[in-house]
């Protein structure tokens, strides 16, 4: 198992940051079976979701549309892969697909 994949666990985002690099961004996770919990608002670039779960009342209160460009205060994640995982207080930033993709929870972005 490589070191950026986790399963069975609980995993919090933010101690995932290496807060000595000048860009807040991650890449290349996996996550199976997990629980990932925030508080953290994530900007996806590429992003693969299968059978997850989301602790919150309705797409709208983790959904936060934004345009295209460059964003400061959000976590950038790219190739990130979500498998049967429960997602608690994290919130998403993005366009229009990411919200659809967020409503079904099985689809890549």
């Amino acid at each position: 198992m490589s070191e950026n994949t986790y399963e069975d666990g609980v995993v919090y985002l933010s101690d995932l940051i290496d807060r000595d690099k000048p860009e807040m961004k991650l890449e290349g996770y996996v996550f199976r079976n997990c629980t990932i919990r925030g508080p953290i608002v994530l900007l996806p670039s590429s992003l693969f979701m299968s059978g997850c779960i989301f602790a919150a009342p309705d797409v709208e209160s983790m959904f936060f549309e934004i345009p295209d460009g460059p964003r400061v205060g959000l976590l950038a994640i790219d190739g990130f892969t979500f498998e049967g995982c429960t997602i608690e207080h994290v919130g998403w930033a993005g366009g229009e697909h990411l919200r659809n993709m967020l409503a079904g929870g099985t689809s890549p972005y």
